[in-house]
């Protein structure tokens, strides 16, 4: 693709894609780079898909009867696996503009915590899900009502889905 300037991997568990698009955005304002490709990618591995069984967090591995991966469902009974991979230019609103782009969506604040108890747990903690939304917010510099999306991480999980639940419902 002819591309030239930072090139980086970010190695962050399921947050890697959020966290590549975190750090683009923080080079861009910076003025390390005027633009930047900055995605993820998840491949499916058979090492993965036997640890998520063994771990009991997949549909029909963890004794919990159905099989329905619905994230925030009431009746959900754990996660799928997939695999998948989404990239996005980051550039300056101004520069967007100028070249006549569809620009769809502006990342204005983000925000990254972590929970020492989460792996006690099993997941992170609502409070601390909380306080990384409240950050964010804080940095962009918006009230939660202003919000119209919200990426949640929601896989199906019993534990993870009502922790996080529970935090984007305080917020």
């Amino acid at each position: 693709l002819s591309l030239r300037g930072v090139n980086a991997t970010i190695a962050g568990g399921h947050a890697s894609g959020l966290q590549a698009l975190a750090y683009g955005t923080d080079l861009v304002a910076g003025g390390r780079a005027r633009a930047l490709l900055a995605g993820g990618v998840e491949e499916l591995g058979v090492e993965s898909y036997i640890g998520f069984c063994r771990a009991g967090v997949m549909c029909g591995t963890n004794g919990r009867p159905g099989h329905v991966p619905v994230p925030f469902d009431t009746m959900r009974t754990g996660f799928a696996l997939s695999e998948a991979a989404a990239f996005v230019i980051l550039e300056p609103h101004d520069d967007a503009r100028r070249r006549d782009a569809a620009i769809g969506a502006t990342l204005a604040g983000h925000a990254s915590l972590t929970d020492p108890d989460a792996i006690e747990r099993g997941c992170c903690g609502r409070v601390v899900i909380a306080d990384a939304i409240r950050a964010a917010l804080s940095q962009a510099g918006i009230a939660a009502s202003r919000v119209d999306a919200v990426s949640a991480a929601a896989n199906g999980s019993y534990g993870a889905d009502e922790e996080e639940a529970a935090a984007l419902a305080d917020v």
